[in-house]
């Protein structure tokens, strides 16, 4: 347990200070302080409150969901390109160290990061909320909080699935470029779009056989299932028990999509030559 907990130290601090990682982070902020700027210009109807709630977290879940994933991909990314480029894991399995310490340590960091990233994205999210609505938000926030927590763990979810995927499409690709390249590629599937762009020039051409099972199949991607429970959130904002206990049948699904994400990397790190 010591050596694990000893390279997630080292993961999560080869991570804080990774150069490309915090241009990123630089453009991930940004975006963040973005979805408050359209907050703002989007506020607030007949009844403030209640509208300046709805834009909040639509464009909470927006920030952190969809902009977090590309993060997600270039961390899972860096994870094992930088560790390749300097030597670092050939040095760690020489030593007397099972794989699966390596591999476990490396999780556990990651996830570490990913996790205070989000909260480091949520204060400031609420910060600039506070900056441009004062009491308006003030006297929401509270209602905010437990009604994005919800939004958070999915989100996390989510991300997480394509973590592991750019770290396992890393691991056995020979050319990291590729690797990167191949996320983002799989990432734009899984996400729909082209899985719709598909089920449109079917359906156009009459293939209804086909058109049908692209629909099925898009049904079942990370995409259709994140976009389901987020709307059954932010329908029910503060109804984090129904979310919970029993859990959402959705989140069961993304979560079920992390531990088979998590046991291609385990097979994929455990079974490839580190060169």
């Amino acid at each position: 347990m010591g050596n694990v907990l000893n390279i997630a130290r080292k993961e999560f601090s080869d991570l804080v200070n990774n150069r490309y990682i915090l241009v990123v982070l630089a453009l991930y902020f940004f975006m963040v302080a973005y979805a408050v700027y359209e907050v703002h210009n989007g506020s607030p109807g007949s009844s403030p409150e209640k509208s300046l709630f709805g834009l909040a977290t639509s464009h909470y879940y927006m920030a952190i969901d969809f902009y977090g994933v590309l993060i997600g991909i270039v961390i899972g990314f860096m994870a094992v390109s930088s560790e390749l480029r300097g030597n670092a894991l050939n040095t760690l399995i020489v030593k007397p160290i099972y794989r699966d310490t390596i591999i476990n340590g490396k999780f556990i960091g990651a996830l570490g990061y990913l996790v205070c990233l989000f909260i480091m994205a949520t204060m400031l999210y609420l910060s600039l909320l506070l900056v441009f609505f004062g009491v308006s938000f003030g006297s929401i926030i509270l209602e905010f909080v437990m009604g994005t927590i919800p939004l958070f763990v999915a989100s996390l979810a989510y991300v997480l699935i394509f973590f592991f995927l750019s770290m396992a499409l890393s691991i056995v690709t020979k050319g990291q470029s590729y690797a990167l390249i191949l996320s983002i590629f799989l990432f734009e599937i899984v996400d729909g779009n082209i899985l719709s762009g598909i089920w449109v020039i079917l359906d156009s051409l009459g293939l209804a056989d086909y058109s049908k099972m692209c629909n099925l199949v898009a049904e079942a991607t990370p995409f259709f299932i994140n976009s389901e429970l987020t709307s059954n959130i932010l329908s029910h904002p503060t109804s984090i028990v129904s979310i919970f206990f029993p859990p959402d049948a959705n989140l069961v699904k993304l979560v079920l999509y992390v531990v088979l994400m998590i046991i291609i990397c385990y097979i994929a790190f455990l079974r490839s030559d580190i060169s």
